[in-house]
């Protein structure tokens, strides 16, 4: 991006001289329209970004903005996997310990599920917690949970059934912890080869319509 930004802003304003009188490819003239843009209306544009940025972060800090902004990342399967698979580590993990410590099944879910970070599966544990009180099974409540996994109701039911609900979470979070570095192995996979041929590209077609002015290429386009 730095490059990019580098190339319009340095190198084609300083070749512009030569590119007048030319009959330029329309690719080179766009590049010319961007560098012109970024050299009148870089602060502007950079106050902007920053001001923005700056909203933008006080939104989604407020619980309105978190929910919305969860609700928009669900909608992205890798992400949706990977931010549901790190609330549950944390969830599970903190549950485990506070009910071997004996700490009250209710208390331990309202604690753990502040840890969570993740407003869809914290309202599910909110809403178990209200069950729990009437004397109904965390299993059963959390079925009715289109956020949370098969997996999880169908352990936890088991646990509830054998008395070893602590070990059952504690297996639970060591399952999405192996999960979750499978799915950040994936991305990380995925990633590395797509940015790095979007930032060619990208660079590479900068350059290209730098030298299609200078080598008349433009013509035999045309041509």
């Amino acid at each position: 991006f730095l490059v990019v930004i580098g190339l319009l802003l340095f190198v084609i304003p300083s070749m512009r001289e030569l590119f007048e009188g030319r009959h330029l490819h329309p690719l080179t003239q766009t590049v010319l329209s961007m560098s012109n843009f970024l050299q009148h209306s870089f602060l502007t544009l950079m106050l902007t970004v920053i001001c923005a940025s700056l909203g933008l972060i006080y939104f989604f800090r407020r619980p309105e903005g978190k929910l919305l902004f969860q609700k928009c990342l669900q909608k992205i399967p890798i992400v949706k996997t990977i931010l549901l698979q790190a609330a549950l580590i944390r969830f599970c993990r903190s549950a485990s310990i506070l009910l071997k410590g004996g700490v009250p099944l209710i208390t331990s879910l309202s604690i753990s599920r502040k840890s969570m970070r993740h407003a869809l599966l914290e309202g599910a544990i909110s809403d178990a917690e209200k069950y729990l009180v009437e004397g109904k099974t965390l299993s059963g409540q959390l079925k009715s949970s289109a956020c949370i996994p098969p997996l999880v109701t169908r352990m936890i039911s088991i646990a509830e059934e054998t008395g070893k609900l602590p070990e059952m979470l504690k297996s639970l979070s060591d399952i999405y912890d192996q999960e979750l570095e499978r799915s950040l192995t994936q991305v990380i996979t995925f990633l590395q080869p797509a940015l790095l041929i979007i930032l060619g590209g990208v660079v590479g077609l900068v350059i290209l319509s730098i030298l299609l002015p200078l080598t008349d290429v433009s013509s035999l386009i045309s041509d």
